[in-house]
């Protein structure tokens, strides 16, 4: 389903006529009469709420992490919840206001879903691929990606993997601990070794947390 939500919101940007980068997932959310609003930065614990009221929709995104790429992200998670099939009701099934944890953190298939949805709507690729073609390999060409996208490091970093023809594999880690580990699917394909060590990879990507 990851798949189809990056799909989803490539095929609504292309309805909507966007067609260069950086996305501002604000000016959509508003277009589509949703009110968004940043949290208290102490408000930490989660990335953004989805809040139902009637007929209207809102968004409330987390500040207590200072990093636009982030705020973008939830943002775009939200939307996910707005624009995919069932999710309204998925994630107001119990109450009007819903609790998100984005960045790929979850193992909730409607917050994995929103995550993927977030990815196709900041990084398209029938944007962000050229944008690859110019900005070169390794962690060098993430930062310069991340720049040109408005996102934060380690999404730009996960939409790299999924989009360069290179064999890359990016390890998200909390200190010593691996939360999560994407590949490329040049990698992923012939892949009948054992694990690299944390913080190294076969394209140079090293440790983003």
């Amino acid at each position: 389903m990851g798949l189809f939500a990056t799909r989803e919101a490539e095929r609504l940007l292309k309805e909507w006529g966007i067609q260069s980068l950086p996305v501002n997932p604000l000016a959509i959310a508003e277009q589509h009469n949703i009110a968004c609003q940043g949290m208290p930065s102490k408000s930490g614990g989660v990335s953004g709420m989805f809040i139902k009221s009637g007929d209207a929709y809102g968004i409330l995104y987390a500040t207590h992490i200072d990093n636009e790429g982030f705020q973008n992200f939830s943002i775009g998670h939200e939307l996910g919840h707005y624009f995919l099939p069932d999710h309204p009701e998925a994630v107001f099934s119990g109450s009007d206001i819903h609790n998100s944890r984005a960045g790929f953190v979850s193992d909730d298939e409607h917050e994995s879903e929103a995550d993927h949805f977030a990815c196709g709507l900041l990084m398209p690729n029938y944007l962000f691929d050229p944008a690859l073609e110019q900005a070169g390999d390794g962690l060098d060409a993430i930062k310069s990606l991340k720049e040109c996208c408005g996102t934060s490091l380690t999404a730009t970093a996960i939409r790299y993997a999924q989009r360069t023809p290179e064999p890359t594999a990016i390890i998200v880690s909390i200190g010593d601990k691996v939360d999560y580990c994407f590949m490329s699917d040049e990698l992923r394909a012939p892949l009948l070794i054992a694990p690299n060590p944390v913080g190294s990879s076969p394209n140079g990507v090293g440790r983003l947390s």
